[in-house]
């Protein structure tokens, strides 16, 4: 039995011999089928000459895709894509947008070993998250997908690195910033003060030190930001926040609210720029624990207005203290939110 054992052992070791001299133990892995699509502009050369002694200069051409003219698309989630690329202008727009995975992670690295961008991004669309300014070399842009459950009319987590720095008013397929997931009100015209410089973050107005809410902490919503009229108990100011022009593609228009009972705290849909549809909610009136700070459900049908351009108006008339209004999560769905509240008041005007 021991000699059998050892001639055992002996073949297993010429197996692992030959297997080295042939493989050198480098598998090939087999991944999953993935959906990713890269889209790439023109190239440029890159050329690295060492120095050294005598007379000997070796010289490495090799081309890489120009940053500026590069776009991944990925529908999968908790998926990685890596692209390297070089950077040719003075700056370069960088364009984001989760799609179905939920969120999208960008890391963009240098040749100099200096990360320059390291964000994670919550739109669901392609939005122009910000103007890209960095020295003239090689890149490796990674591109990491979220889990999923991402919500919006965007299915493909997309990418985008080009030469538009400055986003040009257009009216987009979307809700631009509809969740204002950057802490910021880009896309939107603020007037007055009544919705401040910025949206709420809920992370710091729910901390147990600044207990910026009323009555109980805020709840029920995803995400960190929303457009608010609750200025932590400040005394509160009328003004409206409009969204960028969007086309209708879908039925009806989600998002969550809190809002006091009041006939000058509402939200407007306009179409063409011209109002459309009137809708006020009164959130205290529900059977729900914290009425006054438990974001709920809302929907509102836009097939009256049809294949329109339309824009969102969050409207502050006349506000107190007690009475306020908090919104957030605005997106095209083909249907209404389960669990919505009713509006106390919906109203559609003639837009013909």
């Amino acid at each position: 039995m021991k000699g059998f054992l050892v001639v055992i052992a002996v073949i297993v070791i010429i197996l692992l011999i030959v297997t080295y001299i042939e493989t050198g133990f480098n598998f090939s892995v087999i991944r999953h089928t993935t959906t990713t699509t890269i889209h790439r502009g023109g190239t440029t050369t890159v050329s690295n000459t060492p120095g050294g002694g005598g007379n000997a200069t070796t010289s490495i051409s090799s081309q890489l895709f120009v940053c500026d003219q590069v776009a991944i698309s990925e529908s999968n989630p908790n998926a990685i894509i890596t692209e390297r690329c070089m950077l040719t202008t003075d700056d370069i727009g960088v364009w984001a947008g989760a799609g179905s995975t939920g969120n999208v992670h960008i890391r963009f690295k240098g040749a100099d070993n200096v990360t320059y961008i390291n964000q994670t991004y919550y739109y669901s669309c392609p939005t122009f998250v910000e103007n890209f300014t960095g020295p003239k070399q090689a890149y490796n842009l990674t591109v990491t997908t979220g889990p999923g459950g991402g919500l919006g009319t965007c299915a493909s987590s997309i990418v985008k690195l080009n030469d538009t720095t400055v986003p040009t008013h257009q009216t987009y397929s979307f809700i631009y910033n509809g969740n204002f997931s950057n802490g910021a009100y880009t896309g939107w015209n603020v007037s007055g003060s009544g919705f401040g410089t910025a949206p709420l973050n809920l992370t710091f107005a729910n901390n147990a030190l600044i207990k910026c809410y009323y009555g109980k902490a805020w709840s029920n919503i995803p995400g960190t930001y929303v457009a608010s009229t609750f200025r932590c108990g400040l005394q509160p100011t009328p003004g409206n926040l409009t969204s960028s022009p969007f086309m209708i593609s879908e039925p009806f228009l989600n998002f969550k609210i809190v809002s006091s009972p009041s006939a000058s705290l509402y939200i407007e849909v306009l179409a063409n720029g011209k109002p459309a549809i009137i809708a006020s909610y009164n959130t205290y009136n529900s059977s729900q624990s914290n009425q006054s700070s438990t974001f709920r459900n809302a929907t509102i049908p836009l097939t009256t207005i049809g294949s329109k351009a339309a824009t969102i108006r969050i409207v502050a008339g006349s506000v107190t203290q007690q009475q306020f209004v908090l919104a957030g999560g605005f997106y095209l769905s083909a249907k209404p939110y389960a669990r919505e509240i009713s509006p106390s008041n919906l109203t559609f005007l003639n837009t013909s």
